[in-house]
């Protein structure tokens, strides 16, 4: 027959001990550290973004700015537009010829054209000039340009633009954040399961694991049949008074639980229990040569054991001799 050691719980109780101790002897990480590690990590692709976006300005500022080809007069910069309009309007006054008029300004967006001559005309040096531009726009057919709206006056303006993708980079920073678990949280509770264990296990002494609540009760009632022994043999020998039932030697008052749920017993039943039991113990004593004497559990067991009927015992055992002398006859 093969036998197989068991695992030894001192040890295993050594290394949990040590795994806590570095559990709790690490410090955990702080948020900076581990936001650092990330820009880490994705330092190659944020170099080719980063390198991308300033790559591109550079290009298509300095190295190879954009050329105009083609382009028309509503695409030149505002002095120049209204360099070309006044001139447009001076050759209209001059010549008469509004269908040329027309052609110059063919292309142009009505609402632009008109917003153009609109601040032209404020910006008048002379009644003269004015008065051009206003034919100008007559012969135009163009309404007087409106104030734009506010919202449209916002979207004109380029550092809205910076704003809303400036908001957009954090906000989605700020999501990443919240909806990626922190890596150190995991670990932070780990370290305070590890400590709750540990101190679990400081409580229950060294070598001991956590009792069952049946083990628990069992101890219990070891150690309150070991007190009244102790009492007892303490009133033997000093001839004092004996406690009175159901209270223990220092005088506090002891309720009997058995584990049947029964109630307490007569004094009677009390006398021929104690007997019994000292029949069991008397037979323990003789089978284990006084070994029972270092435990005081085997009392208790003695007292959950039930009795066994002799009459019966005997016949089962008559039994068994005469199966076993047919099984030699055969």
């Amino acid at each position: 027959m093969g036998t197989s050691a068991g695992a030894d719980p001192v040890a295993d109780g050594d290394l949990d001990a040590e795994a806590l101790s570095d559990l709790d002897g690490e410090p955990a990480t702080p948020p900076l550290r581990l936001l650092v590690d990330l820009i880490k990590r994705r330092a190659a692709g944020l170099t080719f973004v980063c390198g991308l976006m300033l790559g591109w300005l550079v290009i298509g500022w300095w190295l190879w700015p954009v050329q105009w080809a083609n382009s028309g007069p509503w695409e030149l910069a505002a002095p120049y537009q209204e360099r070309y309009v006044a001139l447009v309007a001076a050759n209209l006054d001059r010549g008469g010829d509004a269908l040329q008029a027309k052609r110059d300004l063919a292309g142009w967006r009505p609402e632009a054209l008109a917003a153009l001559l609109s601040a032209m005309e404020k910006e008048a040096p002379d009644a003269e000039a004015r008065r051009q531009l206003a034919a100008l726009q007559k012969t135009l057919a163009l309404q007087d340009a409106a104030e734009p709206p506010l919202w449209l006056a916002l979207l004109r303006q380029t550092t809205v633009y910076w704003s809303a993708a400036l908001a957009v980079v954090l906000l989605t920073a700020a999501l990443a954040l919240a909806i990626v678990p922190p890596r150190w949280a995991p670990r932070l509770h780990g370290v305070g399961l590890a400590a709750e264990g540990d101190a679990q296990s400081r409580a229950l002494g060294p070598g001991r694991g956590p009792l069952e609540p049946w083990l628990e009760a069992f101890e219990e009632a070891a150690e309150e049949a070991s007190a009244e022994a102790e009492g007892s043999e303490a009133q033997d020998e000093g001839g004092g008074e004996q406690p009175k039932d159901g209270e223990k030697p220092g005088g506090r008052p002891v309720e009997r639980v058995f584990l049947n749920a029964e109630k307490a017993p007569a004094v009677q039943e009390q006398k021929e229990e104690q007997e019994q039991q000292d029949e069991t113990k008397g037979l323990l004593a003789d089978l284990l040569g006084g070994d029972e004497a270092l435990d005081h559990r085997l009392e208790v067991l003695s007292a959950m054991i039930d009795d066994v009927p002799i009459d019966g015992l005997a016949a089962q055992a008559q039994r068994v001799l005469a199966q076993l002398g047919s099984f030699q006859a055969n």
